[in-house]
């Protein structure tokens, strides 16, 4: 017989039961829009054996990519609640879409555990074959921030996609958590 065993940020059966709540809820919204910001964001939360994902639409890869990117930080808060307070721009390459994708994401989780910033939305202001430009809107970390999810860890390749469909761009990423 096969047994079970908690990750290792899960300290409960009740912090399970919390997590898996709190991914309930967000499968739930699919939808959402930032008031804060009134940009619409469109994405879904991917159900993963031991990770998370998200898949990330838009009419354009830029959208898509900006909906990803707001998708990954919705896990761990929820981003309609705080305010920007900082302003900052972050530059990625990458040989093809999908390597730009994980780049870009990754240099976000980059900003979030060394600069201790919780990204709050992004507007991606230069897109070209290999390059990207975006501008981040954020707020300090502090004690005030009401965490809903589990940290994400990196970023992985695993089942990574940029495609267009129809009229349609779609992005998928799953985060190690």
């Amino acid at each position: 017989m096969r047994s079970w065993k908690y990750p290792s940020f899960l300290n409960s059966y009740a912090d399970f039961l919390d997590l898996w709540e709190s991914i309930g809820r967000m499968i739930q919204r699919g939808w959402r829009i930032n008031l804060g910001m009134k940009r619409e964001h469109t994405f879904e939360i991917m159900e993963h054996t031991a990770d998370i994902g998200v898949i990330g639409r838009g009419k354009t890869m830029a959208q898509a990519f900006e909906n990803t990117a707001y998708g990954m930080f919705s896990i761990i808060a929820d981003l309609d609640r705080y305010e920007p307070t900082k302003t900052f721009e972050i530059e990625a390459e990458g040989e093809d879409a999908v390597y730009l994708l994980e780049r870009f994401l990754a240099l976000l989780i980059v900003e979030f555990d060394a600069e201790r910033i919780l990204p709050l939305d992004f507007e991606i202001i230069d897109m070209s074959p290999g390059y990207i430009k975006c501008k981040v809107h954020g707020r300090e970390i502090g004690d005030d921030i009401e965490w809903i999810g589990p940290t994400i860890k990196a970023v992985t390749f695993h089942k990574m996609a940029v495609e267009k469909q129809g009229g349609e761009w779609t992005t998928k990423a799953i985060f190690d958590v």
